[in-house]
Order: C-alpha cells, then sequence, then structure tokens
C-alpha cells in the first residue's frame, strides 16, 4: 500500500482536476510517480530525522508541488 501511494494520488488528483473546469476550460494535472515518489516518500523521513521540527517544512514543499503541477488548460499554474 505504501508503494501503491504515489500513483492512486496522482490518478485522484489528476480525475479532480479533469472533471474541474473554468469558463469551459478543463484543468489538467501533469506529473509522473517518480516526482511523487520522492515527495510523499522523502517527506515523512525528513520529517522522523527532525523530530517532528520540519512537519510545517513539509507541508508546505508537499502543498507547493501539488500547486505546481496543475495546469489551466494548456497553461501551468505556477
Amino acid at each position: 500500500l505504501f508503494l501503491a501511494t504515489p500513483w492512486i494520488t496522482i490518478k485522484s488528483l489528476k480525475f479532480s482536476a479533469y472533471n474541474s473546469s473554468y469558463r469551459g476550460i478543463r484543468f489538467g494535472f501533469t506529473t509522473n510517480v517518480s516526482e511523487m515518489m520522492e515527495t510523499l516518500c522523502g517527506l515523512p523521513v525528513m520529517i522522523v530525522a527532525t523530530w517532528g521540527f520540519a512537519l510545517p517544512l513539509a507541508a508546505f514543499l508537499k502543498t507547493r508541488f501539488i500547486i505546481n503541477c496543475y495546469q489551466y488548460g494548456q497553461t501551468s499554474v505556477q
């Protein structure tokens, strides 16, 4: 289940982005499993290694990564 989490996360974010639109233009979500694996598996290691002090930083990095992967039509959101 731990190894399938990045793939499941990508598929759910792609589904919700594609089924949302603004003024008739659909959103998109572009990333691959290796980038998501680095984010979702690397951040918990960082949190444990710092005894939880990096939790706010990890939450920020995860949110920034997800937002930067969204697209509005063919235009990147970032």
